[in-house]
């Protein structure tokens, strides 16, 4: 069985630098990065991606409009929002609350468990 993807999506080249050696190694995933929301849906288009974690405040397509592409163009995907500029509060208000939320700087252990959520889930919807 192909490892599934999970796109990292940030305009912060710094932070996806230090998620790519936080994750380094992992053999659980096929892991990508996208420093835009146009990227990631291009790569969308050409990857099989069961996993989006997007940053909020990006220039051009901020994270909330790239959620709301996977929702109208890619439903199997399910989305992580991973934020310094907002908060659980808000992602709820702005999005509801099932999509996971992860504040900067996320913790590694819990950015794991997120993935796995989030991993576990899309394999359901994509059986």
């Amino acid at each position: 069985m192909e490892r599934m993807g999970v796109l990292f999506v940030d305009d912060d080249e710094n932070l996806l630098n230090g998620l790519r050696r936080l994750l380094y190694g992992e053999t659980r995933w096929n892991i990508m990065f996208a420093n835009s929301g146009a990227e990631a849906l291009d790569m969308l288009t050409t990857n099989e991606i069961g996993v989006v974690v997007t940053d909020i405040a990006m220039p051009g397509m901020d994270g909330e409009q790239l959620i709301l592409r996977l929702y109208q163009d890619h439903p199997d995907v399910m989305p992580i929002v991973l934020s310094g500029h907002w908060d659980e509060r808000a992602s709820n208000q702005h999005l509801g609350p099932y999509i996971q939320f992860l504040s900067k700087p996320v913790p590694p252990q819990k950015l794991r468990e997120a993935l796995e959520t989030a991993a576990g889930y899309a394999q359901l919807v994509m059986q």
